[in-house]
């Protein structure tokens, strides 16, 4: 039942999120998910190319005939390697301008709410964790949040048309290779939520680090700082946290 509930959470988190770059930036929308449909294929037509290619490389030296047909497919692999790496380069510069958008849009709206809240809450850590936590590169990991369904439903794709394309050749084969993407799968999900797990520990701790960096640095509070002797103790503090934040990082996947 839990992981019902959790499932139909996620789905509803995604739709949410997919609508929210819609609105933003539909046309990048539609741009990476063209590429990534793209590049589901890729594999697949590569492996195919590979088979045809090895196979007149090998009728032609049993039978002696010209490399004719030979050189064709080598033409076709040099210009799939050609639009591939074409392809990654227009997906990049395609992150870039969702990314600046969504970060664009992202700030906005914090600073939009936050100038509208009452004073007192901003003398509560926990309303600065939650602040960090909604301003602390969301771009990004919006993202990455839109990149993994889009990546499983490439995945998926991938495997299909793999294991259609290698069970043509052998059913042991293709039967392997479907095993072997099990373990993969189930290991980037405990990675993943991991990762999330160390992101909400890992943000009061970098909000410490960084106020406690500015007391030192800051010109405000310098005369405070050296009438009572404070460097020390801030740099003590400082180094625990930062030393703390290294030890989680070090430590995680």
């Amino acid at each position: 039942m839990n992981r019902l509930v959790s499932l139909r959470f996620i789905c509803t988190n995604i739709l949410s999120l997919m609508k929210l770059c819609w609105g933003i930036c539909h046309r990048e929308t539609i741009t990476l998910i063209l590429i990534r449909l793209f590049q589901a294929f890729i594999p697949s037509i590569q492996l195919i190319i590979t088979k045809q290619l090895v196979d007149c490389v090998s009728y032609t030296f049993v039978h002696h005939n010209s490399f004719n047909q030979t050189f064709i497919f080598l033409g076709l692999q040099s210009l799939l390697l050609f639009v591939t790496q074409s392809i990654q380069l227009i997906e990049r510069y395609n992150n870039s301008k969702m990314q600046y958008k969504i970060g664009y849009f992202i700030e906005e709206k914090i600073a939009t709410k936050t100038s509208t809240i009452p004073l007192r809450y901003f003398d509560s850590g926990s309303f600065y964790d939650t602040l960090q936590r909604a301003s602390s590169g969301q771009s990004q990991r919006i993202m990455e949040l839109l990149n993994g369904p889009i990546q499983i439903i490439q995945n998926m794709i991938t495997i299909i048309t793999l294991l259609g394309v290698l069970l043509s050749f052998s059913y042991i084969t293709g039967f392997i290779v479907l095993l072997l993407s099990i373990p993969p799968f189930i290991i980037n999900n405990r990675i993943g939520s991991m990762r999330r797990n160390l992101l909400t520990v890992l943000i009061p701790i970098s909000r410490k680090i960084t106020y406690f960096l500015n007391l030192m640095k800051g010109r405000d509070v310098a005369k405070e700082v050296r009438v009572f002797q404070l460097q020390q103790f801030l740099l003590t503090k400082w180094k625990e946290q930062f030393n703390r934040q290294m030890e989680l990082q070090c430590y995680s996947p």
